[in-house]
Protein backbone atom coordinates (compact mmCIF):
# COMPACT_ATOMS: atom_id res chain seq x y z
CA UNK A 1 0.00 0.00 0.00
CA UNK A 2 2.86 2.40 0.68
CA UNK A 3 4.51 1.82 -2.71
CA UNK A 4 1.12 2.33 -4.32
CA UNK A 5 0.77 5.63 -2.43
CA UNK A 6 4.12 6.80 -3.76
CA UNK A 7 3.04 5.75 -7.26
CA UNK A 8 -0.17 7.80 -6.97
CA UNK A 9 1.81 10.76 -5.63
CA UNK A 10 4.20 10.58 -8.59
CA UNK A 11 1.16 10.31 -10.88
CA UNK A 12 -0.16 13.56 -9.42
CA UNK A 13 3.21 15.19 -10.12
CA UNK A 14 3.09 13.96 -13.72
CA UNK A 15 -0.48 15.25 -14.12
CA UNK A 16 0.57 18.61 -12.82
CA UNK A 17 3.50 18.73 -15.24
CA UNK A 18 1.36 17.68 -18.19
CA UNK A 19 -1.28 20.23 -17.33
CA UNK A 20 1.34 22.97 -17.08
CA UNK A 21 3.10 21.90 -20.35
CA UNK A 22 0.11 21.29 -22.63
CA UNK A 23 -2.12 24.17 -21.57
CA UNK A 24 -1.34 27.46 -19.98
CA UNK A 25 -2.51 27.41 -16.33
CA UNK A 26 -2.47 30.15 -13.87
CA UNK A 27 0.06 30.24 -11.00
CA UNK A 28 -2.74 29.85 -8.47
CA UNK A 29 -3.93 26.56 -10.01
CA UNK A 30 -0.42 25.12 -10.08
CA UNK A 31 0.20 26.05 -6.48
CA UNK A 32 -3.17 24.56 -5.47
CA UNK A 33 -2.41 21.28 -7.25
CA UNK A 34 1.10 21.21 -5.74
CA UNK A 35 -0.37 21.80 -2.28
CA UNK A 36 -2.82 18.95 -2.87
CA UNK A 37 0.04 16.63 -3.88
CA UNK A 38 2.13 17.61 -0.85
CA UNK A 39 -0.88 17.02 1.37
CA UNK A 40 -1.40 13.56 -0.13
CA UNK A 41 2.31 12.70 0.34
CA UNK A 42 2.16 13.83 3.97
CA UNK A 43 -0.88 11.67 4.62
CA UNK A 44 0.82 8.74 2.90
CA UNK A 45 3.91 9.16 5.09
CA UNK A 46 1.79 9.37 8.27
CA UNK A 47 -0.15 6.25 7.32
CA UNK A 48 3.01 4.26 6.49
CA UNK A 49 3.70 1.58 9.19
CA UNK A 50 7.02 2.12 11.00
CA UNK A 51 7.56 5.68 9.68
CA UNK A 52 8.75 8.50 11.95
CA UNK A 53 5.60 10.50 11.35
CA UNK A 54 3.44 7.52 12.23
CA UNK A 55 5.43 6.85 15.41
CA UNK A 56 5.29 10.49 16.49
CA UNK A 57 1.51 10.78 15.97
CA UNK A 58 -0.58 10.54 19.09
CA UNK A 59 -3.75 9.27 17.45
CA UNK A 60 -5.15 7.86 14.21
CA UNK A 61 -4.98 9.90 10.98
CA UNK A 62 -8.19 11.80 10.02
CA UNK A 63 -9.13 12.72 6.48
CA UNK A 64 -11.81 15.36 7.01
CA UNK A 65 -9.67 18.36 6.16
CA UNK A 66 -7.92 16.59 3.32
CA UNK A 67 -11.25 15.36 1.96
CA UNK A 68 -12.67 18.87 1.85
CA UNK A 69 -9.65 20.31 0.08
CA UNK A 70 -9.52 17.27 -2.17
CA UNK A 71 -13.19 17.59 -3.21
CA UNK A 72 -12.80 21.31 -3.82
CA UNK A 73 -9.63 20.85 -5.86
CA UNK A 74 -11.14 17.95 -7.80
CA UNK A 75 -14.19 20.06 -8.65
CA UNK A 76 -12.06 22.86 -9.94
CA UNK A 77 -9.82 20.48 -11.86
CA UNK A 78 -12.80 18.76 -13.45
CA UNK A 79 -14.21 22.09 -14.59
CA UNK A 80 -10.87 22.99 -16.17
CA UNK A 81 -10.37 19.48 -17.62
CA UNK A 82 -13.53 19.84 -19.64
CA UNK A 83 -11.73 22.49 -21.70
CA UNK A 84 -8.65 20.31 -22.23
CA UNK A 85 -8.00 17.63 -24.83
CA UNK A 86 -6.55 15.23 -22.21
CA UNK A 87 -9.59 15.41 -19.94
CA UNK A 88 -10.29 11.66 -20.09
CA UNK A 89 -6.75 10.71 -19.04
CA UNK A 90 -6.82 13.19 -16.19
CA UNK A 91 -10.23 11.97 -15.02
CA UNK A 92 -8.95 8.36 -15.04
CA UNK A 93 -5.96 9.35 -12.97
CA UNK A 94 -8.13 11.36 -10.62
CA UNK A 95 -10.39 8.33 -10.23
CA UNK A 96 -7.32 6.29 -9.36
CA UNK A 97 -6.32 8.90 -6.77
CA UNK A 98 -9.86 8.84 -5.37
CA UNK A 99 -9.68 5.04 -5.00
CA UNK A 100 -6.27 5.40 -3.38
CA UNK A 101 -7.68 7.94 -0.91
CA UNK A 102 -10.56 5.58 -0.11
CA UNK A 103 -8.07 2.79 0.51
CA UNK A 104 -6.09 5.10 2.77
CA UNK A 105 -9.24 5.92 4.69
CA UNK A 106 -10.04 2.20 5.03
CA UNK A 107 -6.48 1.59 6.18
CA UNK A 108 -6.82 4.42 8.68
CA UNK A 109 -10.05 2.92 10.03
CA UNK A 110 -8.32 -0.43 10.37
CA UNK A 111 -5.38 1.15 12.18
CA UNK A 112 -7.78 3.06 14.43
CA UNK A 113 -9.55 -0.17 15.34
CA UNK A 114 -6.22 -1.89 16.01
CA UNK A 115 -5.13 1.08 18.12
CA UNK A 116 -8.33 0.90 20.17
CA UNK A 117 -7.96 -2.87 20.58
CA UNK A 118 -4.34 -2.42 21.66
CA UNK A 119 -5.39 0.21 24.24
CA UNK A 120 -8.12 -2.11 25.55
CA UNK A 121 -5.71 -5.07 25.70
CA UNK A 122 -3.12 -2.90 27.45
CA UNK A 123 -5.69 -1.89 30.06
CA UNK A 124 -6.74 -5.52 30.55
CA UNK A 125 -3.11 -6.59 30.87
CA UNK A 126 -2.49 -3.81 33.36
CA UNK A 127 -5.50 -4.89 35.43
CA UNK A 128 -4.31 -8.50 35.27
CA UNK A 129 -0.81 -7.47 36.35
CA UNK A 130 -2.25 -5.52 39.27
CA UNK A 131 -4.35 -8.53 40.34
CA UNK A 132 -1.29 -10.79 40.08
CA UNK A 133 0.69 -8.21 42.04
CA UNK A 134 -1.99 -8.15 44.76
CA UNK A 135 -1.92 -11.95 44.99
CA UNK A 136 1.89 -12.01 45.11
CA UNK A 137 1.88 -9.31 47.79
CA UNK A 138 -0.70 -11.21 49.84
CA UNK A 139 1.24 -14.47 49.61
CA UNK A 140 4.50 -12.69 50.45
CA UNK A 141 2.88 -11.11 53.50
CA UNK A 142 1.68 -14.56 54.59
CA UNK A 143 5.08 -16.20 54.09
CA UNK A 144 7.31 -13.46 55.53
CA UNK A 145 5.74 -10.15 56.63
CA UNK A 146 9.20 -8.65 57.11
CA UNK A 147 9.80 -8.65 53.36
CA UNK A 148 7.05 -6.07 52.77
CA UNK A 149 7.55 -4.18 56.03
CA UNK A 150 8.23 -0.93 54.16
CA UNK A 151 5.20 -1.35 51.84
CA UNK A 152 1.94 0.18 53.00
CA UNK A 153 -1.22 -1.93 53.04
CA UNK A 154 -3.34 0.94 51.74
CA UNK A 155 -1.00 1.69 48.82
CA UNK A 156 -0.15 -1.62 47.14
CA UNK A 157 3.30 -2.06 45.67
CA UNK A 158 3.65 -1.93 41.87
CA UNK A 159 4.07 -5.24 40.05
CA UNK A 160 7.63 -4.29 39.04
CA UNK A 161 8.64 -3.91 42.69
CA UNK A 162 6.98 -7.18 43.66
CA UNK A 163 8.63 -8.91 40.71
CA UNK A 164 12.03 -7.58 41.81
CA UNK A 165 11.31 -8.82 45.34
CA UNK A 166 10.31 -12.25 44.03
CA UNK A 167 13.44 -12.43 41.86
CA UNK A 168 15.60 -11.37 44.82
CA UNK A 169 13.95 -13.98 47.05
CA UNK A 170 14.43 -16.58 44.34
CA UNK A 171 18.12 -15.66 44.11
CA UNK A 172 18.50 -15.92 47.89
CA UNK A 173 16.68 -19.25 47.93
CA UNK A 174 18.82 -20.45 45.05
CA UNK A 175 21.97 -19.48 46.96
CA UNK A 176 20.61 -21.17 50.08
CA UNK A 177 19.77 -24.28 48.07
CA UNK A 178 23.28 -24.24 46.63
CA UNK A 179 24.74 -24.11 50.14
CA UNK A 180 22.44 -26.92 51.24
CA UNK A 181 23.43 -28.95 48.18
CA UNK A 182 27.11 -28.46 49.01
CA UNK A 183 26.46 -29.46 52.63
CA UNK A 184 24.50 -32.51 51.47
CA UNK A 185 27.36 -33.50 49.17
CA UNK A 186 29.79 -33.13 52.08
CA UNK A 187 27.50 -35.21 54.29
CA UNK A 188 27.19 -37.88 51.59
CA UNK A 189 30.98 -37.94 51.22
CA UNK A 190 31.34 -38.29 54.99
CA UNK A 191 28.71 -41.04 54.95
CA UNK A 192 30.63 -42.89 52.24
CA UNK A 193 33.86 -42.51 54.22
CA UNK A 194 32.17 -43.71 57.40
CA UNK A 195 30.57 -46.56 55.44
CA UNK A 196 33.97 -47.64 54.16
CA UNK A 197 35.39 -47.48 57.68
CA UNK A 198 32.41 -49.44 58.98
CA UNK A 199 32.88 -52.07 56.27
CA UNK A 200 36.56 -52.36 57.18
CA UNK A 201 35.68 -52.69 60.86
CA UNK A 202 33.00 -55.27 60.02
CA UNK A 203 35.51 -57.28 58.00
CA UNK A 204 38.05 -57.10 60.83
CA UNK A 205 35.36 -58.02 63.34
CA UNK A 206 34.23 -60.95 61.22
CA UNK A 207 37.82 -62.20 60.97
CA UNK A 208 38.24 -61.79 64.73
CA UNK A 209 34.95 -63.64 65.33
CA UNK A 210 36.11 -66.43 63.01
CA UNK A 211 39.37 -66.77 64.91
CA UNK A 212 37.53 -66.76 68.25
CA UNK A 213 35.07 -69.34 66.95
CA UNK A 214 37.85 -71.62 65.75
CA UNK A 215 39.75 -71.21 69.05
CA UNK A 216 36.56 -71.86 71.02
CA UNK A 217 35.82 -74.91 68.88
CA UNK A 218 39.30 -76.25 69.60
CA UNK A 219 38.84 -75.60 73.31
CA UNK A 220 35.45 -77.32 73.25
CA UNK A 221 36.92 -80.30 71.42
CA UNK A 222 39.78 -80.49 73.92
CA UNK A 223 37.36 -80.19 76.85
CA UNK A 224 35.13 -82.87 75.32
CA UNK A 225 38.08 -85.21 74.93
CA UNK A 226 39.24 -84.50 78.48
CA UNK A 227 35.70 -85.11 79.74
CA UNK A 228 35.47 -88.38 77.81
CA UNK A 229 38.87 -89.45 79.16
CA UNK A 230 37.84 -88.45 82.68
CA UNK A 231 34.53 -90.32 82.32
CA UNK A 232 36.33 -93.37 81.01
CA UNK A 233 38.84 -93.22 83.88
CA UNK A 234 36.03 -92.62 86.36
CA UNK A 235 34.08 -95.58 84.99
CA UNK A 236 37.15 -97.77 85.24
CA UNK A 237 37.76 -96.62 88.80
CA UNK A 238 34.09 -97.20 89.62
CA UNK A 239 34.26 -100.69 88.11
CA UNK A 240 37.40 -101.37 90.09
CA UNK A 241 35.81 -100.01 93.25
CA UNK A 242 32.71 -102.08 92.56
CA UNK A 243 34.83 -105.17 92.13
CA UNK A 244 36.80 -104.40 95.28
CA UNK A 245 33.64 -103.55 97.15
CA UNK A 246 31.94 -106.71 95.95
CA UNK A 247 34.97 -108.73 97.10
CA UNK A 248 34.96 -107.00 100.45
CA UNK A 249 31.21 -107.55 100.75
CA UNK A 250 31.62 -111.21 99.92
CA UNK A 251 34.47 -111.56 102.39
CA UNK A 252 32.48 -109.74 105.04
CA UNK A 253 29.42 -111.82 104.27
CA UNK A 254 31.43 -114.99 104.55
CA UNK A 255 33.08 -113.83 107.78
CA UNK A 256 29.76 -112.72 109.18
CA UNK A 257 28.17 -115.95 108.06
CA UNK A 258 30.92 -117.93 109.74
CA UNK A 259 30.62 -115.86 112.88
CA UNK A 260 26.84 -116.21 112.83
CA UNK A 261 27.10 -119.91 112.30
CA UNK A 262 29.58 -120.24 115.17
CA UNK A 263 27.50 -117.97 117.35
CA UNK A 264 24.36 -119.85 116.31
CA UNK A 265 26.01 -123.09 117.29
CA UNK A 266 27.13 -121.59 120.56
CA UNK A 267 23.67 -120.15 121.13
CA UNK A 268 22.08 -123.42 120.24
CA UNK A 269 24.35 -125.28 122.63
CA UNK A 270 23.73 -122.77 125.36
CA UNK A 271 19.99 -122.79 124.66
CA UNK A 272 20.02 -126.55 124.82
CA UNK A 273 21.98 -126.50 128.03
CA UNK A 274 19.69 -123.86 129.44
CA UNK A 275 16.59 -125.76 128.33
CA UNK A 276 17.94 -128.89 129.87
CA UNK A 277 18.76 -127.01 133.01
CA UNK A 278 15.31 -125.49 133.09
CA UNK A 279 13.50 -128.70 132.38
CA UNK A 280 15.54 -130.68 134.85
CA UNK A 281 15.14 -129.27 138.27
CA UNK A 282 17.96 -131.18 139.85
CA UNK A 283 20.50 -129.99 137.42
CA UNK A 284 19.31 -126.29 137.25
CA UNK A 285 21.94 -123.90 138.32
CA UNK A 286 21.14 -120.18 138.03
CA UNK A 287 23.67 -117.99 136.20
CA UNK A 288 24.91 -114.72 137.53
CA UNK A 289 24.15 -111.37 135.88
CA UNK A 290 27.75 -110.87 134.91
CA UNK A 291 27.48 -113.92 132.70
CA UNK A 292 23.96 -113.35 131.31
CA UNK A 293 24.37 -109.64 130.48
CA UNK A 294 27.25 -110.04 127.96
CA UNK A 295 25.53 -112.98 126.36
CA UNK A 296 22.30 -111.08 126.05
CA UNK A 297 24.11 -108.11 124.45
CA UNK A 298 25.86 -110.40 121.98
CA UNK A 299 22.49 -111.92 121.11
CA UNK A 300 20.99 -108.49 120.49
CA UNK A 301 23.98 -107.53 118.30
CA UNK A 302 23.61 -110.66 116.21
CA UNK A 303 19.89 -110.12 115.78
CA UNK A 304 20.41 -106.50 114.71
CA UNK A 305 23.10 -107.53 112.20
CA UNK A 306 20.82 -110.16 110.75
CA UNK A 307 18.03 -107.58 110.44
CA UNK A 308 20.21 -104.97 108.66
CA UNK A 309 21.93 -107.29 106.19
CA UNK A 310 19.14 -107.32 103.47
CA UNK A 311 18.87 -103.52 103.51
CA UNK A 312 22.61 -103.13 102.94
CA UNK A 313 22.49 -105.47 99.95
CA UNK A 314 19.56 -103.50 98.52
CA UNK A 315 21.44 -100.18 98.89
CA UNK A 316 24.50 -101.63 97.15
CA UNK A 317 22.40 -102.81 94.17
CA UNK A 318 20.73 -99.38 93.90
CA UNK A 319 24.12 -97.58 93.85
CA UNK A 320 25.34 -99.92 91.10
CA UNK A 321 22.21 -99.18 88.98
CA UNK A 322 22.70 -95.40 89.35
CA UNK A 323 26.35 -95.61 88.26
CA UNK A 324 25.33 -97.71 85.23
CA UNK A 325 22.75 -95.08 84.21
CA UNK A 326 25.37 -92.35 84.46
CA UNK A 327 27.73 -94.27 82.23
CA UNK A 328 24.94 -94.74 79.66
Amino acid sequence: MTSEGHEHASTLDADKASLGGSKSQSGADDSRVAGLVRRAKKIVRRGRPGSTAAQGSDGPVTFEDFRKEYDQAIGELRQRCKRLDAAEILLFRLTTVTRFVDELQSRNSELTERHNNAVTAMREHGATLHRIGDKIEGEMRKLDPRVLANVSNSAPAPPEMLLDMVIGGYARNLNYIGNLTYQISQIEENCRSLGNQLNDQNDSHQRYLGELQRAHTKKLELARREREDAEELYIKEIEKLKTDHAGEINSLNSSYTNKLNSQRDTFTAESTALRNALTTGDRFQPMTDSVLTPRFKDLLFLVSNLARLPFRQRDDSRAAAISAERRA
